[in-house]
């Protein structure tokens, strides 16, 4: 699986999310998790989100943001996002892939 975040995220979906790429013959779930910051004034907003279970063939990904209390609000701009994809593979194993972008919040 090779997924990515695409390059632009908008601020009224209040998610973030992704295309996945090439489902591997032995993965059988994954769980895409993301910390998302972009400087704000003279203060970083901070998000965070878990997507829900997604099965092989599934094509992209999407979690809802959740903005830590006491950070500014997010705004059309440059913002970070790291993710990682939590793998299950069908003989009970399991690989985590981390992957991050610069994104624009329109």
């Amino acid at each position: 699986m090779h997924p990515k975040i695409f390059p632009n995220q908008g601020l009224a979906a209040n998610a973030i999310g992704g295309p996945i790429h090439d489902w591997e013959d032995d993965e059988a779930a994954v769980v895409f998790t993301f910390v998302i910051s972009q400087v704000v004034g003279e203060g970083v907003a901070i998000g965070i989100g878990k997507s829900e279970l997604y099965y092989p063939k599934a094509a992209e990904w999407w979690a809802p943001l959740v903005k830590l209390q006491g950070s500014p609000a997010f705004q059309r701009g440059g913002a970070t996002v790291m993710a990682w994809a939590s793998i299950a593979l069908d003989d009970g194993g399991w690989e985590m892939y981390p992957w991050g972008r610069p994104v624009t919040l329109t």
